[in-house]
């Protein structure tokens, strides 16, 4: 009887995954408009047109020989939008996907172990106690100008605190001129009037305790508007400061009027101009130096298979001038 050809080994079953949602930095699309699609004649890259793009994504393989895995993991990656807290350069997936790639590639310890947080800070006046805890702990802290927005907002307070005081208190010294003055016109009528002893003091009574509640009311009238039209420049104030203790370098003050508070607001907005244009000169660096970066890593791969080529082609010259 013939022998039975051995049986072939059934396909694997094919499994539906979802997508791996990705996030890039804003980095990533200036470092592409700006320096690769000149260098190779790219499309610019519109970042509202690519939201929902869907490309392979190779987990354990590398361009660098020595970060190559032993076997490499296929999904599918998603493009989903763009993020201030994504890495300046590559990639930046959920968590739990990057726990279950270092789970693969190591063991059940690396899953638990993180180069880096993100902490929220509930208010902006423990922004610089949060901070000096993270010091305290050996960590660093990403500078995002944040503590020293949160130590001018701190003086800032204090400083209308004190401003508010001495009108308070100027104010006081008014009533207790005026009241004194009041008496002082009463009293001299009264004796002019030779009224008895108990009608001056009657009216005298009358006199003061009428003055002082209407310098009161006037007193407390002048200053709501005085505090009304100092602490709204300051609440619009601190709360630009607190925007830009958030990272947002775009807002301004409104810097209305000659007083103090305009002129801090100008100069506050100053400040910011000079410190978007030190980031945009930061970031442009990094980019140039990550592209560098980039730029030395493919050289070297590209280099080393050239090497032997130069080196037979050296040879076939030798043995053949003629080539």
């Amino acid at each position: 009887m013939p022998a039975t050809p051995p049986a072939e080994p059934a396909e694997p079953a094919k499994v539906c995954r979802h997508f791996v949602p990705v996030i890039v930095s804003h980095h990533v699309v200036e470092l592409y408009n700006g320096t690769l699609r000149r260098a190779h004649g790219f499309p610019q890259l519109n970042p509202d047109g690519v939201r929902g793009f869907t490309f392979d994504l190779i987990i354990g393989e590398s361009m660098v020989s020595a970060s190559n895995k032993d076997h490499v993991i296929h999904d599918r990656g998603m493009f989903v939008g763009f993020s201030d807290k994504a890495i300046p350069l590559g990639l930046t997936l959920p968590l739990g996907y990057v726990q279950r790639y270092n789970v693969e590639f190591g063991n059940e310890e690396d899953a638990q172990r993180y180069h880096s947080v993100v902490v929220e800070v509930p208010t902006k006046d423990h922004v610089a106690q949060v901070a000096k805890g993270v010091a305290d702990l050996n960590l660093q802290v990403k500078d995002t100008g944040a503590e020293e927005a949160a130590l001018l907002i701190a003086v800032f307070m204090m400083v209308f605190g004190l401003v508010s005081a001495v009108i308070v208190g100027i104010a006081a010294v008014n009533i207790m001129h005026v009241f004194f003055m009041l008496v002082y016109e009463r009293q001299r009528e009264i004796g002019q009037q030779r009224s008895s002893q108990a009608d001056v003091e009657a009216a005298a009574l009358q006199v003061v305790a009428g003055a002082g509640v209407l310098v009161l009311l006037v007193a407390i009238a002048a200053g709501a508007l005085v505090a009304r039209a100092t602490t709204r420049k300051a609440t619009e104030l601190s709360r630009v400061m607190a925007r830009v203790g958030e990272g947002d370098l775009a807002v301004r003050a409104r810097a209305r009027g000659r007083d103090e508070l305009a002129t801090l607001a100008r100069a506050f907005n100053g400040m910011l101009d000079e410190l978007a244009q030190a980031q945009a000169r930061v970031a442009y660096l990094q980019r140039i130096g990550a592209w560098q970066g980039m730029a030395r890593r493919i050289a070297h791969e590209i280099k080393n298979p050239l090497t032997p080529i130069q080196l037979a082609v050296q040879q076939l010259r030798d043995k053949d001038p003629g080539l």
